[in-house]
């Protein structure tokens, strides 16, 4: 098994519950908590690797990958949280609306 393999996790409130994702498993898993749903995710990954490690021929497994409703879900939150932390830093960082303003001679 390829021990640099990274996985990418991501829990997420969905339809009333929390959603949490696989991004190289393909494994997806809901809860009623954050923490159901990220357990339920981390059990289910760990029983995975497990198995892999048992049986050599199903390593394929593991980059099966997210279907793609649920790959658009994934990109889309990691740009939405990455776009918001971006704006966070650059309204913290002006001070002043003149900043934005353009400057005439």
């Amino acid at each position: 098994m390829n021990k640099d393999l990274i996985f990418h996790f991501l829990v997420i409130p969905y339809e009333g519950k929390f959603l949490a994702l696989c991004k190289e498993t393909g494994i997806s898993r809901a809860g009623d908590s954050l923490e159901a749903a990220r357990d339920a995710l981390l059990s289910s990954t760990q029983v995975l690797v497990e198995e892999v490690n048992k049986e050599p021929r199903f390593e394929p497994s593991l980059t099966i990958g997210l279907p793609l409703r649920y790959q658009i879900l994934f990109h889309w939150t990691v740009l939405k949280i990455s776009f918001r932390f971006m704006v966070d830093k650059i309204m913290y960082q002006t001070k002043s609306i003149q900043d934005f303003s353009p400057r005439f001679a």
